[in-house]
Parts: C-alpha cells; sequence; structure tokens
C-alpha cells in the first residue's frame, strides 16, 4: 500500500492494493480534533490485480492527485481534481497508460512543482 499527505492542506491518502483491484481513500483531518474523515468516494481499480493504489501522490498546489495500477496489463494512472468545498473530486483528463504488457506504468508517480 501506499500513503501520502497533501502539501499545504489537511488532506492525506492511502492506497490498499493487496487484494481484488486495489483502492485508495482521502481524509481530512480535522486540526482541532485531530480526528479524520474521509473525503470523497473511495476510488477502485478496474479488475483484480490492478495493484491501484500502489502509488498516490498530490500535486504541489493540492488541488490534483493521482493514483496509480500498475499490477495487470501495462499499467495505468488516473489523475482527479479536488473540490475542497464540496468534498469531492472527479477525474481529470484521460487515463494515462503504459505501451506494453509488463511496463508497470504507474508504479512511481509525482508531479512537478
Amino acid at each position: 500500500g501506499s500513503i501520502t499527505f497533501s502539501p499545504g492542506s489537511n488532506l492525506f491518502a492511502v492506497g490498499a492494493w493487496g487484494n481484488g483491484p486495489g483502492y485508495a481513500k482521502i481524509y481530512r483531518i480535522d486540526k482541532a480534533t485531530n480526528a479524520f474523515t474521509e473525503f470523497g468516494n473511495t476510488l477502485r481499480g478496474r479488475r483484480d490485480g490492478d495493484r491501484f493504489g500502489g502509488s498516490i501522490t498530490f500535486s504541489p498546489g493540492s488541488n490534483l492527485f493521482a493514483v496509480g495500477a500498475w499490477g495487470n496489463g501495462p499499467g495505468y494512472a488516473k489523475i482527479y481534481r479536488i473540490d475542497k468545498a464540496t468534498n469531492a473530486f472527479t477525474e481529470f483528463g484521460n487515463t494515462l497508460r503504459g505501451r506494453r504488457d509488463g511496463d508497470r506504468f504507474g508504479g512511481s508517480i509525482t508531479f512537478s512543482p
């Protein structure tokens, strides 16, 4: 799995790819109570073995995050836009894919500062 904190915000992400297609969850930290609440919906991979959530990263401005899935075929990554006002996120752009089976595309992802 993976865990990453959003720079300069109160969000963090947890990925779990060990069973099924894998999934990722975003949480908000309430600094007043030190409690975590789930932010948005659980994101899931497309099929068993995808290892979706194996890598997660937030953009420097914390308005985007990306989730990689490198287990099946060439691998893929999805980017999501965060709307903090509605506690939701939506897929941003197209799914990014590797070229050939075994590429493990999405195994390591990051945004440029």
